[in-house]
Parts: C-alpha cells; structure tokens; sequence
C-alpha cells in the first residue's frame, strides 16, 4: 500500500496502468485493488487481473463489485494477446 499513498501525496508518477496477480507473497491481489479504487488518485486508472484462478464467482466479484476492467488467466492470455489489450487500455 506504500506505492499507492506515494502516488496519492504526488510522490511518484502516475501509472497508466496496474496489472495485478492474485496470489501475491505479501498480499492479496483483490485487497490491492480495493485500495486502488477507493483512493482519488487511483481510482480511474484502469485495472488489469492477470492469474492463474479460473473461478467464476471471484472474477465476477473483482469485475462487477470491485471494478477491474480486464479479468484475465493466464493460460488464455500469453504476451502475444496481453500486449493489444494492454495498448487498448491507453488508446
């Protein structure tokens, strides 16, 4: 969370774009997100899930309730069909 307050305080350049796993070492991926939707100075910047769960209920939870733009798995989604929505994403 110490990224988001440095971009919230005008610390650090703003992101175009977050691209974030669920399982991440420290955190939860969707705990993450939280914070970044509900934070002025990240809360319009768009959201990308990138993960290996396939379950529906938490991708509908992540996009309907918690407003990720792009639920994605990784199996479905190598760098060859990430990179055009990833481009889309700053058109």
């Amino acid at each position: 969370m110490d990224r988001i307050n440095e971009i919230e305080q005008n610390k650090t350049e703003k992101p175009g774009l977050f691209i974030l796993d669920l399982e991440l070492p420290d955190m939860n991926g969707a705990t993450i997100l939280e914070e970044l939707k509900k934070t002025t100075a990240t809360k319009d910047i768009p959201v990308f899930i990138l993960t290996n769960c396939s379950e529906e209920h938490i991708q509908k939870r992540l996009t309907e309730e918690l407003k990720a733009n792009k639920y994605l798995v990784k199996t479905d989604y190598p760098p060859s069909k990430l990179m055009p929505l990833i481009e889309e994403a700053f058109k």
